[in-house]
């Protein structure tokens, strides 16, 4: 069963509209946080952008045992309400990911030099 060219339209522009709305609520989560630690959003975002490369090489939409570019397991994901974002953390963007790294950790941010073959 096919939409009409017009519904299709619509149920695309929809779809947009509640991405940029969950991408508007990550990014406004993380400028509260980065806020306390007297931050920038670009300066969190690149402390976690170090967390990533040591993590998985920096590759936001890893897909296998770990699912993000942080590396924290899909069963993870889900359990700190990630999956409002995306089905697996690989298909959220970076902030998403970080927004949800940022619930499981508390708010720290994991070391971002001394990589661990244990992760963080």
């Amino acid at each position: 069963h096919r939409l009409p060219p017009s519904s299709m339209a619509l149920a695309l522009e929809k779809m947009q509209d509640q991405r940029q709305l969950l991408e508007f609520e990550a990014s406004t989560a993380l400028h509260a946080v980065a806020s306390q630690f007297h931050l920038t959003l670009q300066q969190l975002v690149s402390r976690w952008q170090r967390v990533a490369v040591c993590e998985v090489n920096g590759n936001w939409a890893m897909k296998g045992p770990m699912y993000s570019g942080i590396g924290f397991s899909n069963a993870t994901w889900v359990q700190y309400g990630g999956a409002r974002f995306a089905p697996t953390a690989g298909d959220a963007t970076p902030l998403q990911q970080i927004d949800i790294g940022m619930r499981i950790t508390k708010t720290w941010i994991p070391d971002q030099y001394g990589c661990s073959a244990f992760g963080w």
